[in-house]
């Protein structure tokens, strides 16, 4: 039953990572849009309609996608650590003879 747990922490140890990496990503990607951003409201609303603002509004979306991502993942690797860690502890219980209390 262990082998499962295992998995689904390097499951949610991997999703972390990808979301990591894919907020680097996106930040490079928003650095780069940076240049496009127009200095006036009335100017950046027209933008919008052009193309370059759209794009750094996509990226903020990603962004959050990439952090409720790297929660998830890292909310995964700790149930499957509680988990495991519960599984080992009846398991030293019923060695040392100590009832629980479940």
């Amino acid at each position: 039953m262990a082998k499962y747990y295992d998995f689904l922490w390097y499951a949610g140890l991997s999703t972390v990572g990808f979301g990591v990496l894919d907020a680097i990503q996106g930040l490079y990607t928003g650095i780069s849009l940076l240049k496009y951003v127009a200095p006036s409201e009335a100017t950046q609303l027209y933008e919008i309609s052009k193309g370059p603002i759209l794009g750094a509004l996509l990226e903020e979306q990603r962004q959050l996608f990439s952090s409720l991502q790297v929660i998830g993942g890292a909310a995964v690797m700790g149930i499957a650590s509680g988990i495991k860690n519960n599984e080992r502890i009846r398991e030293l219980e019923e060695r040392l003879g100590i009832k629980s209390d479940d």
